[in-house]
C-alpha cells in the first residue's frame, strides 16, 4: 500500500461535489480539498479512472502526492496531476 495526499481544485460546484463523493470512498477527508488515501496499485488506477470521468481537464486539477510506501512498491515520493498540469513554482513563500 502507498499513502497519498490527494488535493483538488474544481471550478464547477457539481463536479466539485462528485469529486468529493468519489474520494470519500477511497480515503479520509482531512481538510476542505484534501484527502489521505492508503491505496493498492489497482485502487490508484480505479480512482484515477473515476476522477478523469468526473473532472473537466481544461479547468480542474487533482494532485496525487505520493507520501509513503509500505516498501513493496519501491516508488519515491512524487506528485502527479490529473487535469491541469502541476507546475513547480520558482519563488519564495512566507508563512505567517
Amino acid at each position: 500500500m502507498t499513502r497519498y495526499m490527494v488535493t483538488y481544485d474544481i471550478s464547477d460546484p457539481k463536479r466539485l461535489y462528485r469529486t468529493f463523493q468519489c474520494l470519500r470512498k477511497f480515503g479520509d477527508h482531512l481538510q476542505l480539498s484534501v484527502f489521505e488515501c492508503w491505496l493498492e496499485e489497482k485502487e490508484v488506477h480505479r480512482l484515477k479512472d473515476r476522477l478523469r470521468r468526473t473532472i473537466n481537464p481544461a479547468e480542474d486539477q487533482i494532485l496525487f502526492i505520493r507520501v509513503a510506501s509500505d516498501g513493496a512498491s519501491g516508488r519515491a515520493p512524487g506528485i502527479e496531476a490529473l487535469g491541469l498540469p502541476y507546475v513547480v513554482r520558482d519563488r519564495d513563500v512566507t508563512v505567517y
